[in-house]
């Protein structure tokens, strides 16, 4: 009896112990993106999928599909483990502070600095309006914003966004004396390491570190007459802009559930607390003018890097 209750103990020391660090008010650099099976490299920064050959010597674009993604909550999950047990981190992320309003500004003001952007590299840029004839594209429907529990999306303009069935932006680009670009842009607000390291004998190995920090993926579709090219953002654009404060919200049901997966390694034979699991909840308390300058920090770099990288593949 006296063995069990000391087991038992020593799981919820154990449990208590977490594998999530937090910086309530920094903003931490995001690791890079890697790949490969035994020696891993950062990948590029953007990948260039599909008919390249069709934007050379391009100079005309037209831009009238812009969005932008803003997560507002999230939940992400690290678990390293084998056949003897398993360690996870578990984190659930809410932002709260900015107006519904802001987000609306942000895409404004990005999607004209994406104009910008797209001239400085060189590129003639038609009105939205030359599509004003085009029966497709006068067809889809301007429902944005679109407000989710898990994001806000927001188009400049009230421009309408195609769906992924059945593309119409292929058929809008037929006959098209311009490069038609789809900007589908993801702006997230929590910036979560992992321990890259299963040698460091002071961090669990699924250890994770959380800041608040703005971080942009996404994807840029280009048309050129039905032949598509895809440029996605593979590395994470970031601003080091902190915006508010990381509250810990970990609810104590939580943290004895915590304490029961650990239990539960021990009981079903796989070893003491061999089975580990931390769970933590945060809500980033933004001020709102403070994240619509770092959101904008971000996202004036991705275009920057969209517009350089079409102005190369242009040739």
């Amino acid at each position: 009896m006296k063995k069990s209750v000391s087991a038992l103990l020593f799981i919820a020391f154990l449990s208590g112990c977490s594998s999530v660090a937090v910086d309530t008010s920094g903003v931490q650099k995001a690791q890079a993106v890697k790949s490969g099976f035994i020696i891993k490299r950062a990948v590029d920064d953007i990948k260039v999928a599909g008919s390249k050959k069709t934007i050379k010597n391009k100079t005309r674009v037209i831009v009238p599909f812009f969005r932008l993604n803003f997560v507002v909550s999230d939940k992400y999950r690290n678990t390293i483990g084998n056949y003897k047990g398993s360690t996870s981190s578990r984190v659930n992320s809410e932002l709260s502070g900015v107006n519904g309003a802001t987000y609306q500004q942000i895409a404004e003001e990005m999607y004209t600095n994406f104009i910008e952007e797209l001239k400085r590299a060189g590129y003639e840029v038609l009105p939205n309006e030359t599509l004003d004839s085009n029966a497709k594209y006068a067809g889809l429907a301007r429902k944005y914003p679109v407000i989710k529990n898990d994001v806000v999306q927001a188009t400049p303009q009230r421009l309408p966004f195609p769906g992924t069935f059945m593309d119409p932006a292929v058929k809008i680009s037929k006959g098209l004396d311009a490069l038609l670009l789809k900007v589908d842009l993801n702006v997230d607000f929590l910036v979560i390491n992992k321990n890259e390291s299963r040698f460091n004998i002071t961090k669990d190995s699924s250890h994770v570190d959380v800041t608040q920090g703005v971080n942009v993926l996404g994807t840029v579709t280009v048309y050129a007459n039905q032949k598509v090219t895809t440029l996605t953002l593979q590395q994470p654009v970031t601003s080091d802009r902190p915006f508010g404060i990381v509250l810990d919200e970990t609810s104590a049901m939580s943290r004895a559930n915590d304490v029961m997966v650990a239990a539960s390694g021990w009981f079903n034979g796989q070893g003491l607390a061999n089975k580990r699991q931390t769970t933590r909840s945060f809500n980033v308390d933004a001020r709102d003018q403070d994240y619509r300058l770092a959101a904008g920090d971000a996202l004036v770099q991705a275009n920057r890097k969209v517009a350089v990288t079409l102005q190369g593949l242009a040739g």
